[in-house]
Protein backbone atom coordinates (compact mmCIF):
# COMPACT_ATOMS: atom_id res chain seq x y z
CA UNK A 1 0.00 0.00 0.00
CA UNK A 2 1.29 3.76 -0.08
CA UNK A 3 3.23 4.78 2.65
CA UNK A 4 1.85 7.25 4.91
CA UNK A 5 3.74 10.80 5.83
CA UNK A 6 2.05 12.94 8.57
CA UNK A 7 2.83 16.63 8.96
CA UNK A 8 1.94 19.23 11.61
CA UNK A 9 1.72 22.64 10.20
CA UNK A 10 1.77 25.98 12.60
CA UNK A 11 2.60 29.44 12.37
CA UNK A 12 2.46 32.56 13.49
CA UNK A 13 3.49 31.92 17.19
CA UNK A 14 4.52 35.66 17.69
CA UNK A 15 6.81 34.83 20.94
CA UNK A 16 7.97 37.74 22.96
CA UNK A 17 7.94 38.78 26.82
CA UNK A 18 4.60 40.06 26.34
CA UNK A 19 3.15 36.63 24.93
CA UNK A 20 5.40 33.69 26.84
CA UNK A 21 2.83 33.12 28.83
CA UNK A 22 0.05 31.51 26.04
CA UNK A 23 2.85 31.15 23.37
CA UNK A 24 4.73 28.67 25.34
CA UNK A 25 2.60 26.38 26.64
CA UNK A 26 1.08 26.35 23.26
CA UNK A 27 4.19 25.48 21.41
CA UNK A 28 4.63 22.55 24.19
CA UNK A 29 0.66 21.32 23.84
CA UNK A 30 1.64 21.14 19.92
CA UNK A 31 4.68 19.24 20.56
CA UNK A 32 3.65 16.48 22.88
CA UNK A 33 0.59 16.05 19.96
CA UNK A 34 2.77 15.22 17.90
CA UNK A 35 4.85 12.85 19.70
CA UNK A 36 1.34 11.00 20.44
CA UNK A 37 0.57 10.85 17.65
CA UNK A 38 4.22 10.49 15.68
CA UNK A 39 4.37 13.02 13.23
CA UNK A 40 7.21 12.92 11.12
CA UNK A 41 7.65 16.31 10.59
CA UNK A 42 6.80 19.80 12.45
CA UNK A 43 6.71 23.09 9.55
CA UNK A 44 6.43 26.16 11.20
CA UNK A 45 5.61 29.22 8.80
CA UNK A 46 7.38 32.20 10.08
CA UNK A 47 6.81 35.08 12.34
CA UNK A 48 7.73 33.11 15.38
CA UNK A 49 9.03 35.80 16.84
CA UNK A 50 7.56 39.65 18.22
CA UNK A 51 10.98 41.53 17.56
CA UNK A 52 14.07 41.41 18.84
CA UNK A 53 15.72 38.21 20.27
CA UNK A 54 18.29 38.66 23.11
CA UNK A 55 19.73 35.22 24.70
CA UNK A 56 20.30 37.03 27.85
CA UNK A 57 18.20 36.84 31.50
CA UNK A 58 15.42 38.94 29.29
CA UNK A 59 13.05 37.72 26.83
CA UNK A 60 11.42 33.73 26.32
CA UNK A 61 14.39 32.78 23.98
CA UNK A 62 16.17 29.89 25.98
CA UNK A 63 12.80 28.85 27.01
CA UNK A 64 11.79 28.54 23.34
CA UNK A 65 14.87 26.78 22.85
CA UNK A 66 14.54 24.27 25.65
CA UNK A 67 10.90 23.70 24.48
CA UNK A 68 11.85 22.88 20.56
CA UNK A 69 14.53 20.84 21.62
CA UNK A 70 11.87 18.28 23.33
CA UNK A 71 10.63 17.91 19.92
CA UNK A 72 11.22 14.01 18.48
CA UNK A 73 10.39 15.64 14.91
CA UNK A 74 12.53 17.62 12.99
CA UNK A 75 11.17 20.91 13.18
CA UNK A 76 11.34 23.14 9.28
CA UNK A 77 11.03 26.83 9.80
CA UNK A 78 10.73 29.60 7.99
CA UNK A 79 11.42 33.26 8.67
CA UNK A 80 8.58 35.58 8.49
CA UNK A 81 7.99 39.12 8.66
CA UNK A 82 10.99 41.57 9.10
CA UNK A 83 9.29 43.28 11.61
CA UNK A 84 8.28 40.44 13.68
CA UNK A 85 11.28 38.07 12.92
CA UNK A 86 14.19 40.58 12.96
CA UNK A 87 16.93 39.58 10.36
CA UNK A 88 19.06 37.56 12.40
CA UNK A 89 16.54 36.36 15.04
CA UNK A 90 16.69 32.45 13.09
CA UNK A 91 20.22 32.20 13.88
CA UNK A 92 19.62 31.29 17.17
CA UNK A 93 17.81 27.65 15.97
CA UNK A 94 21.33 26.58 14.94
CA UNK A 95 22.32 25.91 18.71
CA UNK A 96 18.97 23.02 18.19
CA UNK A 97 20.33 19.77 16.32
CA UNK A 98 16.74 19.58 15.23
CA UNK A 99 15.40 22.91 13.81
CA UNK A 100 16.15 23.92 10.49
CA UNK A 101 15.58 27.66 9.61
CA UNK A 102 15.12 28.88 6.28
CA UNK A 103 15.55 32.85 5.77
CA UNK A 104 16.17 32.58 2.02
CA UNK A 105 14.28 30.22 -0.53
CA UNK A 106 15.62 26.95 -0.76
CA UNK A 107 13.80 23.57 -1.77
CA UNK A 108 15.14 19.88 -1.04
CA UNK A 109 14.85 16.49 -0.75
CA UNK A 110 14.34 14.90 2.41
CA UNK A 111 14.96 11.80 1.41
CA UNK A 112 19.00 12.95 0.59
CA UNK A 113 21.13 12.55 3.94
CA UNK A 114 23.04 15.23 2.35
CA UNK A 115 20.33 17.84 2.65
CA UNK A 116 21.71 19.66 5.57
CA UNK A 117 20.06 16.79 8.11
CA UNK A 118 21.49 17.55 11.25
CA UNK A 119 23.25 14.41 12.58
CA UNK A 120 20.08 13.48 14.99
CA UNK A 121 17.98 12.61 12.16
CA UNK A 122 20.79 11.37 9.63
CA UNK A 123 20.26 7.50 10.47
CA UNK A 124 16.01 7.93 9.78
CA UNK A 125 16.60 10.12 6.75
CA UNK A 126 12.79 10.31 6.61
CA UNK A 127 10.27 12.10 6.02
CA UNK A 128 10.27 10.54 2.47
CA UNK A 129 8.85 13.76 0.90
CA UNK A 130 10.10 17.30 -1.07
CA UNK A 131 9.88 20.86 0.90
CA UNK A 132 10.61 24.00 -0.66
CA UNK A 133 10.74 27.01 1.69
CA UNK A 134 9.18 30.73 0.39
CA UNK A 135 10.25 33.04 4.03
CA UNK A 136 8.40 36.68 3.83
CA UNK A 137 10.78 38.54 1.46
CA UNK A 138 11.87 41.72 1.52
CA UNK A 139 11.17 44.31 -1.33
CA UNK A 140 14.76 45.17 -1.46
CA UNK A 141 15.38 41.41 -1.84
CA UNK A 142 14.28 41.33 -4.99
CA UNK A 143 14.82 44.98 -6.70
CA UNK A 144 18.14 46.33 -6.87
CA UNK A 145 16.86 49.41 -8.63
CA UNK A 146 14.25 50.98 -6.52
CA UNK A 147 13.33 53.57 -8.50
CA UNK A 148 10.62 52.72 -10.17
CA UNK A 149 6.90 52.84 -9.15
CA UNK A 150 5.31 51.20 -6.26
CA UNK A 151 3.26 49.28 -9.42
CA UNK A 152 6.33 48.77 -11.38
CA UNK A 153 7.61 47.10 -8.41
CA UNK A 154 4.78 45.27 -7.10
CA UNK A 155 4.90 43.45 -10.90
CA UNK A 156 8.26 42.55 -10.74
CA UNK A 157 7.97 41.12 -7.36
CA UNK A 158 5.83 39.31 -8.82
CA UNK A 159 7.24 37.97 -11.66
CA UNK A 160 10.07 37.21 -9.51
CA UNK A 161 8.29 35.16 -6.98
CA UNK A 162 6.34 33.01 -9.90
CA UNK A 163 10.06 32.25 -10.99
CA UNK A 164 10.96 31.28 -7.58
CA UNK A 165 7.79 28.49 -7.42
CA UNK A 166 8.17 27.00 -11.10
CA UNK A 167 11.94 26.73 -9.79
CA UNK A 168 10.20 24.65 -6.85
CA UNK A 169 8.68 23.08 -9.46
CA UNK A 170 10.95 21.89 -11.02
CA UNK A 171 13.35 20.64 -8.28
CA UNK A 172 10.62 18.92 -6.45
CA UNK A 173 9.74 16.57 -10.09
CA UNK A 174 12.38 14.02 -9.56
CA UNK A 175 11.69 13.63 -5.89
CA UNK A 176 10.14 11.53 -3.67
CA UNK A 177 6.22 12.91 -3.18
CA UNK A 178 4.91 14.57 -1.48
CA UNK A 179 6.02 17.84 -2.36
CA UNK A 180 4.89 20.14 0.49
CA UNK A 181 5.75 24.15 -0.09
CA UNK A 182 5.90 26.42 3.11
CA UNK A 183 5.73 30.11 2.39
CA UNK A 184 5.03 33.48 4.52
CA UNK A 185 2.82 35.57 2.24
CA UNK A 186 -0.88 37.09 2.20
CA UNK A 187 -2.64 34.38 -0.54
CA UNK A 188 -5.14 37.01 -2.47
CA UNK A 189 -8.43 36.08 -1.36
CA UNK A 190 -7.59 35.02 2.55
CA UNK A 191 -9.80 36.54 5.07
CA UNK A 192 -8.34 38.14 8.86
CA UNK A 193 -10.52 37.16 11.63
CA UNK A 194 -12.36 40.31 11.62
CA UNK A 195 -13.79 38.76 8.38
CA UNK A 196 -12.01 41.28 5.59
CA UNK A 197 -10.75 39.96 2.70
CA UNK A 198 -7.43 41.75 2.47
CA UNK A 199 -6.78 43.28 -0.59
CA UNK A 200 -3.62 45.21 -2.15
CA UNK A 201 -0.49 46.71 0.40
CA UNK A 202 1.44 44.03 1.08
CA UNK A 203 3.25 41.35 -1.63
CA UNK A 204 0.73 38.87 -2.66
CA UNK A 205 0.46 35.29 -4.28
CA UNK A 206 -2.08 34.17 -5.61
CA UNK A 207 -3.37 30.58 -5.88
CA UNK A 208 -2.71 30.42 -9.59
CA UNK A 209 0.58 31.92 -8.71
CA UNK A 210 1.23 29.01 -5.66
CA UNK A 211 0.06 26.32 -8.41
CA UNK A 212 3.53 26.70 -10.08
CA UNK A 213 5.31 24.84 -7.53
CA UNK A 214 3.28 22.20 -8.42
CA UNK A 215 2.96 21.59 -4.42
CA UNK A 216 0.46 18.81 -3.00
CA UNK A 217 -0.07 20.87 -0.05
CA UNK A 218 0.53 24.59 0.47
CA UNK A 219 1.63 25.82 4.25
CA UNK A 220 1.21 29.28 4.41
CA UNK A 221 1.56 31.53 7.35
CA UNK A 222 1.23 34.73 8.19
CA UNK A 223 -2.86 35.37 8.53
CA UNK A 224 -4.21 34.72 11.87
CA UNK A 225 -7.30 33.13 11.04
CA UNK A 226 -7.26 29.42 10.14
CA UNK A 227 -8.70 29.10 6.83
CA UNK A 228 -8.65 26.59 3.59
CA UNK A 229 -7.80 29.34 0.25
CA UNK A 230 -7.99 26.00 -2.72
CA UNK A 231 -8.28 22.60 -1.55
CA UNK A 232 -4.51 21.95 -0.76
CA UNK A 233 -3.69 26.37 0.15
CA UNK A 234 -4.31 26.18 4.40
CA UNK A 235 -3.49 29.00 6.81
CA UNK A 236 -3.16 26.98 10.08
CA UNK A 237 -3.68 30.61 11.73
CA UNK A 238 -2.49 31.58 14.81
CA UNK A 239 -1.82 28.85 17.53
CA UNK A 240 -3.71 30.74 20.36
CA UNK A 241 -5.67 34.19 20.33
CA UNK A 242 -3.39 37.06 19.70
CA UNK A 243 -5.60 39.81 18.78
CA UNK A 244 -8.97 41.25 19.89
CA UNK A 245 -12.34 40.06 18.03
CA UNK A 246 -10.35 36.48 17.09
CA UNK A 247 -13.33 34.70 18.38
CA UNK A 248 -12.87 31.46 16.13
CA UNK A 249 -11.31 28.21 17.46
CA UNK A 250 -7.02 27.89 17.10
CA UNK A 251 -4.59 25.60 16.80
CA UNK A 252 -2.53 23.76 14.35
CA UNK A 253 -2.93 21.35 11.61
CA UNK A 254 -2.34 17.65 11.23
CA UNK A 255 -1.86 16.76 7.81
CA UNK A 256 -1.49 12.53 6.21
CA UNK A 257 0.01 12.69 2.76
CA UNK A 258 0.54 9.41 0.71
CA UNK A 259 3.62 9.01 -1.52
CA UNK A 260 1.65 9.93 -4.81
CA UNK A 261 0.76 12.74 -2.87
CA UNK A 262 -2.90 12.39 -1.99
CA UNK A 263 -3.69 14.29 0.82
CA UNK A 264 -5.77 11.53 3.49
CA UNK A 265 -6.07 14.38 5.83
CA UNK A 266 -6.21 17.49 7.14
CA UNK A 267 -7.65 17.85 10.97
CA UNK A 268 -6.99 20.69 13.38
CA UNK A 269 -4.53 19.59 16.37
Amino acid sequence: GPVMIKIAHFGDLHASEKTKAEALPMLMHILEECRKREVDAIINCGDTFDGPVTLGDKGPVHDLLDILHLSTSPIYCIEGTKSHDIPGSGDIFRYLDNVYNYKVPDSIALLNTNAGLKPRYIDEAKPHAHISFLPALTKSYFAKDLTVSPEEMNQMIQEKLRAILADFGAKAADSPKPHILMAHFTVTGSQTSTGQVLMGGDIQLSAADLSLANADYIAVGHIHKQQRIEPNIYYPGSPYHLNFGELEEKGFNIVTLDDNGNMADVELG
